[in-house]
């Protein structure tokens, strides 16, 4: 398609800590593709896909099980949009 520039990236931190019981994991559960917000740039439609992983939280007690990496200033957990664009 003209005037479409697509960019795929994915993240490649070794462990996440868990946000709950600040165990570190390392232990991969599965990836995902999450979607960036569509914006134009220099007169073109940019399109961001981003591959996360899912992690295992695997500490006796913990109520979380899982949690997913994040890209500083680009993903922020739950977000649907990012600021300023309309959905």
């Amino acid at each position: 398609m003209d005037g479409l520039v697509v960019f795929e990236t994915h993240c490649s931190v070794g462990e996440l800590v868990c946000p709950d019981c600040s165990t570190v994991s390392r232990r991969v559960h599965s990836r995902y593709e999450r979607h960036l917000a569509e914006l134009p740039a220099a007169g073109r439609r940019v399109v961001g896909r981003l591959i996360v992983r899912r992690f295992f939280c695997d500490a006796p007690g913990c109520p979380r099980r899982t949690l997913v990496e994040q890209v500083e200033c680009l993903t922020t957990r739950y977000a649907r949009a990012g600021p300023g664009v309309k959905g």
